[in-house]
């Protein structure tokens, strides 16, 4: 069984932000990035341990979707 992913407010937005700014120039990598951000995310219920944990905060973990990293 898959552990629940909860999002916060604030990821939504970010990532809104993160996709916008990246779709006034190729709105198609944009969605596609955003997409694998979220798909990443979602991973996380399946493989909760998956990437490295943060040294200042262990219950943090750092994800990579070349050339960007995210801290989930």
């Amino acid at each position: 069984m898959d552990d629940k992913v909860v999002y916060s407010a604030r990821i939504g937005q970010d990532l809104a932000a993160i996709v916008a700014f990246l779709a006034d120039k190729n709105p198609a990598a944009a969605r596609r990035l955003g997409h694998a951000l979220l798909d990443a995310a979602d991973a996380l219920g399946l493989l909760p341990y998956r990437g490295p944990a943060m040294r200042s905060r262990p219950q943090l973990r750092k994800l990579s979707h070349p050339p960007h990293h995210v801290i989930i």
